[in-house]
């Protein structure tokens, strides 16, 4: 009876662990977008972005404290401070649901976000910004001038 279980437990130990089930036979991915339609479609489905700083950790199951610095989106104020949590943000990894949460990000973190209901940490790249911008989608950063330049 040991040397069954013994085998079994050999067995099992050696086969690779499955991360996620296989997609369904004759499954074609569909093409990825271009940098601009994600961007188009982030601001769509988003109903706030803004610009902020974490001023605590936030990590799974526990928000951090979010201070915002710019609002391109939304009712936000710059000064508000939020709880926040983290996310896997808009393009998680594969089955991120059997990894468990989100990694955590440190306090003082800072970046652009977007989300639609409860605040997420899902950061939104300079090239994705860059294209909102672009397309008109919100305003570009104005830079301050220097006295005497």
């Amino acid at each position: 009876m040991y040397r069954i279980v013994a085998v079994c437990l050999l067995a099992f130990a050696s086969a690779p662990a499955v991360a996620c089930l296989p997609p369904p036979p004759g499954y074609v991915a569909p093409p990825p977008l271009t940098v601009d339609q994600t961007a188009a479609l982030i601001f769509r489905m988003s109903d706030t972005i803004v610009y902020g700083e974490l001023l605590s950790e936030a990590y799974y199951g526990q928000p951090g404290r979010f201070r915002i610095l710019r609002t391109y989106k939304g009712h936000l104020r710059v000064g508000s401070r939020i709880k926040i949590q983290p996310s896997w943000g808009f393009d998680p990894p594969m089955c991120a649901g059997m990894i468990g949460g989100p990694p955590p990000l440190p306090k003082g973190a800072k970046g652009v976000f977007a989300w639609t209901g409860e605040p997420e940490l899902k950061w939104v790249s300079d090239e994705i910004l860059a294209s909102m911008v672009k397309q008109g989608l919100i305003a570009p950063v104005k830079k301050k001038q220097r006295k005497g330049s």
